[in-house]
């Protein structure tokens, strides 16, 4: 391969000689990684204010694309939470086979500097060409959708959300025309129902995910935000936070179909949006339509088998049907006359030695006797009534004295003492352990919350320039005012559910302190039963 004639300082950014050990103009090392493999810059592709994205090659001048994170941060918390999802980024990465996704080389640090060194894709991604060429026409977009719905679906697959997606993210290949998705650096595995990072990019994330909730829902949301500016030209960031008009209305040339799609996907409640890439992509006419889950797909009718008894399951192994055990015959002396009380339980008799015990049942040896409590079923024939009832119980053997009542005097006398343990206990003692005069004033017990659905419409007004994390933050403080006010002051929002937008938020008005936004908000509350 042929080597650059020049290369870039990793510090000050200025050209240097190939063969350059240091930084003529800074004197830092051209050298990154110097642990081997070496690399080296040769070009800048991105820039900004946390980092870089290099054009870059190796000793043998093979070309990568290098993406640098710069560790500038004050707050040990800020860089501790960086470094953790640079890294991430590159483990995940390394993990992960997809054609659009770029293969990922190798990661580490330089100088107080985290790189990732991956596949270099000769190409621009969607934000710079509508920047360039504006809206897209709706055939490109589609083919452009198919390959984007490929490789969210396979990430999904692999238990994992993108959480980013927006044009900047997809790359356009230009040596094949295929699409590459990049930077998965807040990417994160799905945890249904727990609360992650509040991280997103304004415009293209869901409202759910500024609470810390991303779900394959929430990708779906993000993929429509990013088709709706491709498609109309209308960047969501320029416009109020979860607002976007039916593509149809701001571009009529898009069919109907795919703006009914766009219009689903980007529901503020998750629910109400499709539960995966796959019913998207159906939708926008990308994909063929999914069958539902658990129903196979049927290639021809199945024949119809040849109608055939219906077989009745054996009730135990093929043996010989045990004889029931006749009842034990009358002894000739005269039956004690029954007492009319409840009679108490004869006592348990071992199991007979031809029976095994065996884990939660019990299985008959070959030549086992069953006692016939209740007679095994036939399916060959019906099952036989059962032996009539003798005209008298069975005789039990005489107990002499009062032997026979030593085990339920035991257990009376047991059940009294446990009753006084616990009264003196729990009743007496324990009061006064918690500081209580009398041993007869009550106990405190915690409150008893439970859980409520309440629903509000909010009006709020913020400053200028308020972004979309302050605006949630203003409309989830009104909404628990208003559930206050309803509820009273102990009322608490149930901070395991998402509230979400059944309409809105959209600018309503302006006062002299800023713009009026309304939104209909519903979500769960915590309050004393």
């Amino acid at each position: 391969m042929t080597q650059p004639q020049e290369i870039l300082c990793p510090s000050c950014r200025k050209p240097g000689r190939r063969q350059a050990r240091f930084c003529q103009y800074c004197g830092h090392d051209m050298i990154l990684n110097n642990a081997g493999p070496h690399y080296y810059l040769t070009k800048v592709i991105k820039a900004g204010g946390q980092g870089a994205v290099y054009e870059g090659v190796d000793g043998d001048g093979k070309i990568y694309a290098i993406k640098e994170m710069l560790d500038s941060f004050t707050e040990q918390k800020e860089r501790d939470e960086a470094i953790k999802r640079f890294n991430a980024e590159a483990e995940l990465l390394e993990q992960l086979t997809h054609p659009r996704i770029p293969r990922v080389y190798s990661h580490f640090k330089d100088e107080g500097r985290h790189y990732l060194v991956m596949d270099y894709i000769r190409g621009e991604d969607l934000e710079d060409i509508v920047e360039r060429e504006g809206k897209i026409a709706e055939p490109r977009v589609l083919d452009w959708a198919t390959q984007i719905c490929d490789v969210l679906s396979y990430l999904h697959s692999q238990g994992l959300i993108y959480r980013d997606m927006k044009p900047s993210n997809v790359m356009l290949d230009h040596q094949n025309g295929g699409i590459k998705l990049i930077d998965f650096g807040i990417a994160r595995v799905l945890q249904v129902g727990q609360r992650g990072t509040q991280i997103g990019t304004p415009g293209y994330a869901p409202p759910e995910q500024y609470q810390g909730l991303a779900t394959i829902e929430s990708d779906v949301y993000a993929l429509g935000a990013t088709l709706h500016h491709v498609l109309t030209g209308r960047d969501p960031q320029a416009h109020p936070p979860f607002s976007f008009p039916p593509a149809r209305t701001v571009e009529p040339t898009i069919s109907p179909q795919v703006s009914g799609a766009l219009e689903q996907a980007l529901q503020m409640r998750p629910t109400a949006r499709f539960a995966s890439i796959a019913a998207f992509g159906a939708a926008l006419g990308v994909l063929p339509a999914s069958r539902p889950l658990g129903v196979p797909v049927a290639t021809q009718p199945a024949p119809t088998p040849p109608a055939q008894p219906a077989p009745t399951p054996p009730a135990q192994p093929a043996t010989p049907a045990p004889t029931p055990t006749p009842p034990p015959p009358v002894p000739t002396q005269p039956t004690p006359a029954p007492v009319p009380t409840q009679p108490t339980p004869a006592p348990a008799q071992p199991a007979p030695a031809s029976v095994i015990q065996t884990a939660g049942a019990t299985q008959p040896t070959p030549q086992a006797s069953v006692t016939p409590s209740s007679p095994p079923a036939t399916p060959a024939m019906p099952t036989p009534p059962p032996p009539p009832a003798p005209t008298s119980p069975p005789v039990q053997p005489k107990r002499r004295g009062c032997a026979g009542c030593i085990g339920p005097l035991v257990i009376a006398l047991l059940l009294i003492a446990g009753l006084v343990a616990v009264d003196f206990f729990f009743i007496g003692f324990l009061p006064r352990t918690l500081g209580f005069e009398s041993p007869t004033a009550p106990i405190a017990t915690p409150q008893t919350l439970v859980q409520i659905p309440f629903s509000a419409e909010v009006s709020i007004v913020v400053p200028d320039g308020t972004d979309q994390n302050g605006l949630q933050t203003a409309f989830a403080t009104a909404f628990l005012e208003q559930a206050r006010q309803a509820y009273g002051p102990t009322a608490q929002l149930d901070v395991t559910q998402p509230l979400i937008y059944a309409e809105g938020p959209e600018e309503a008005g302006r006062e002299d302190r800023g713009p009026i936004y309304r939104a209909v908000i519903e979500g769960f509350l915590l309050v004393p039963q």
